[in-house]
């Protein structure tokens, strides 16, 4: 019985690990193409900088929640979201 328990965890771990690093990637592209287009266009770093982070979190989560997890996207859980992408935000000023 064990076995099968370790045999099932650790193949459904592995392709939720993929699906991580994929959605991982594709929303670091997201988050640096806002950021790099708004610099682009001449927005000073901080203000770039603040508005990748909000088109980000709405992006992240979204992502996140249906491919990563496969849940519903619940208010609750978006608030975690925020405030812990303050924080990256904070950390990056």
């Amino acid at each position: 019985m064990k076995n099968s328990f370790v045999s099932k965890f650790n193949k459904i771990r592995l392709e939720d690990i993929f699906n991580f690093i994929k959605i991982g990637f594709l929303n670091t592209c997201f988050g640096y193409l806002v950021y790099a287009t708004f610099l682009f266009v001449g927005l000073p770093y901080a203000e770039s900088l603040f508005i990748a982070t909000v088109f980000g979190i709405f992006f992240n989560y979204i992502t996140f929640g249906k491919f990563v997890f496969r849940q519903s996207l619940y208010p609750n859980v978006f608030l975690k979201f925020i405030f812990a992408y303050g924080f990256v935000f904070l950390f990056n000023w």
